[in-house]
Parts: structure tokens; C-alpha cells; sequence
């Protein structure tokens, strides 16, 4: 038999329109919870190792304290990144501005919170070759250790130097001794001596310039320097007419530097 014409069809009420949106109200919450717990947990590794970097550090705490702005911007990029590498960038990161406020600029962070995971493996392979603030331009050395120069375009590209598609970029040291020429030149833990009679003889090489950015992003990478290259650039200074000694630093206090001299063994490009 036919209903009546006046009947009203019933909607069970898991198909009804308030039972459906209170689903994707249930669903939506869900997600935003285990959103909030994953950023929390990305924030929480990323402190972890600032307090490693931070737990043998002997500096005396800094006068002037952390930016607020700057930890809120910190905080929110830190909370976005997964990858356990740079999760320990950040941490770098935090531990570096804590130790030395205003040593990470927010266009630094910017620019950590935008690359990928393979950018920065890139990144921690041109750091072998940083010295101070350039990478001596020695490309049949370079081209062997498998930095081509399309690798130090893409380096460019991004913004962690610049010059590379320049010609005869050099850089020039000057001694700041009167009676001679002495000049060190390397990273902060290994680094070559030069001397030369001639007080107004400068140390002359061909460069491709690191970036402020890149400054601050390769100090981040933690690496240490490609020792055949430091010594690549040791021939090119004897080449010149310069004596060379190679040095690693034993004890670093302030601006006091103990070291010992090594063997230099010359390495041709």
C-alpha cells in the first residue's frame, strides 16, 4: 500500500546533515591536536639540541637576553620542521642567538625555514671548503672532490655565495707587522702561517665570496675543513714565494690561540 501523501520520509540520523558536520568537526579537532602534538615535539628536539651544543660551552651567559620576537619566530619555523637534520640546524640555531644575541638574523631563519632536506646536504658539502669568508677558487681541486661548478652556481642560486660567475675575483691580506709579513689564514681550529720578508707583500688568492647568509648557515654545519684543500692553497702561497706552516689550534681562550705545527705536506690541484 502507498504511503499517505503527507507522510515525512525519516533520514537516520548517521546520514542527517548536523550528524555529518559533527564528524568533520570530530575529524577536523583530531587533525588539529596531532598537528599542535607534532609541532610541539619538533620544538622540543630542536631545544634538546641546543642544550647539547650548549652543555660543555664555558662562555659566560650574555648581558642582554634573546630577542622575544626573534624566539616567537624561532619557536613557529622550528615547530614546521621534521627532518632530524635540520631540526639540529635549529637547534644550532637557538644555541648560537642564546650564547650571542643578534647572531642569526631573522632573514637567516627565513631562509633555514625554506630549504629542503637535499639542499641542505648541499649545503654541509660545500662547508668542507669554507674558509673564513670565502672558498678558494681552485676549481681543478674542487672538480676533483666533486664540487663542480655548476654545484657553486646552484650555491649561488640560492643564496650561500656570490661571484661564482664572476672572473678574477681575488682576495688580498696585508701583514700588520711593520718589520714583515705574517698572516694567518684558515678556520677558527686549522690554519696556515705565512711569512715572508718583505713587510709589504700581500697574500693574494682567487676566491668565490660566502654570503652574509651563507656565513651564517655554514657555521651551523659544524664541519670541519678539507685539510688537502687547506694545503692546495698552501702551494699556491709557496708558489708565491711565501713560507707556509700548517697549525691546528690545542687551546683557544678569547682571542689567545695555543697551537702546534704539523707536517705540510703540499697537495697539487
Amino acid at each position: 500500500m502507498l504511503p499517505p501523501s503527507n507522510a515525512v520520509e525519516v533520514i537516520p540520523l548517521s546520514d542527517s546533515p548536523m550528524a555529518l558536520l559533527a564528524s568533520i568537526t570530530e575529524k577536523i579537532t583530531s587533525a588539529a591536536t596531532a598537528d599542535t602534538i607534532r609541532k610541539e615535539v619538533n620544538v622540543a628536539k630542536a631545544i634538546l639540541e641546543a642544550e647539547a651544543e650548549l652543555e660543555n660551552d664555558p662562555s659566560s651567559p650574555p648581558e642582554q637576553p634573546v630577542n622575544d620576537d626573534w624566539l616567537y619566530r624561532w619557536r613557529d619555523y622550528a615547530s614546521e620542521v621534521s627532518s632530524e637534520e635540520i631540526q639540529s640546524m635549529w637547534g644550532r640555531v637557538l644555541a648560537g642567538e642564546t650564547k650571542a644575541p643578534g647572531s642569526f638574523s631573522l632573514r637567516t631563519m627565513d631562509f633555514l625555514r625554506n630549504i629542503s632536506q637535499k639542499e641542505a646536504q648541499s649545503i654541509a658539502k660545500i662547508a668542507h671548503y669554507k674558509i673564513q669568508n670565502f672558498i678558494y677558487r681552485d676549481q681543478n681541486f674542487l672538480d676533483k672532490s666533486e664540487i663542480s661548478f655548476e654545484f657553486l652556481i646552484f650555491m649561488q642560486e640560492i643564496g650561500i655565495l656570490s661571484g661564482v660567475d664572476s672572473i678574477g675575483m681575488t682576495n688580498s691580506i696585508n701583514s700588520s707587522f711593520p718589520d714583515k709579513t705574517l698572516i694567518h689564514i684558515g678556520t677558527k681550529h686549522k690554519f696556515l702561517i705565512l711569512e715572508h720578508e718583505d713587510s709589504s707583500k700581500s697574500a693574494s688568492f682567487p676566491i668565490y665570496l660566502v654570503t652574509d647568509i651563507g656565513q651564517q648557515i655554514l657555521e651551523l654545519c659544524k664541519i670541519t675543513i678539507n685539510e688537502n684543500y687547506l694545503r692546495a692553497l698552501a702551494n699556491h702561497f709557496i708558489k708565491n714565494g711565501f713560507s707556509v706552516k700548517l697549525a691546528t689550534a690545542i687551546n683557544i681562550v678569547g682571542d689567545t690561540i695555543n697551537y702546534r705545527e704539523e707536517k705540510l705536506e703540499v697537495v697539487n690541484s
